[in-house]
């Protein structure tokens, strides 16, 4: 009697028979990675003084792009290791975008975190070198 397995999920995909595992090779591996990094990445828009976010399961936040320095600082305090900075950078804003940023996986967080700095830096003229 062979038993299958049920995925974890409604949207987990069912595991593959032993049969059709291989190795993917480096052109699989990154045409895999594009589709991935495509389907995770949240979607953006300024607007007026804020960068809003739609990530991939539809929620939506704003968040605005002139937080005060002392807020910031908490942030850049040395010692942090990467999930204690995402924690604390998550804590600059409102209860409802922590909420949304909290069900976000990894790597649209992660995305997120990357893009918001971005856009601070351009709007400052930090990456600029000024």
């Amino acid at each position: 009697m062979t038993t299958t397995r049920k995925p974890a999920t409604p949207s987990s995909p069912d595991v593959p028979a032993t049969e059709e595992w291989t190795d993917l090779d480096p052109a699989q591996l990154e045409a895999a990675v594009a589709d991935l990094t495509e389907s995770f990445r949240p979607r953006y828009m300024i607007v007026e003084r804020s960068l809003a976010a739609l990530f991939p399961d539809g929620q939506r936040i704003i968040v605005p792009l002139d937080l005060p320095p002392d807020k910031l600082k908490t942030v850049m305090e040395g010692g942090l290791d990467e999930f204690e900075a995402m924690e604390r950078i998550i804590g600059l804003f409102d209860q409802h975008t922590q909420d949304v940023l909290h069900q976000q996986g990894l790597v649209p967080l992660s995305q997120f975190i990357a893009k918001y700095f971005d856009v601070i830096g351009k709007i400052s003229g930090v990456n600029q070198g000024k």
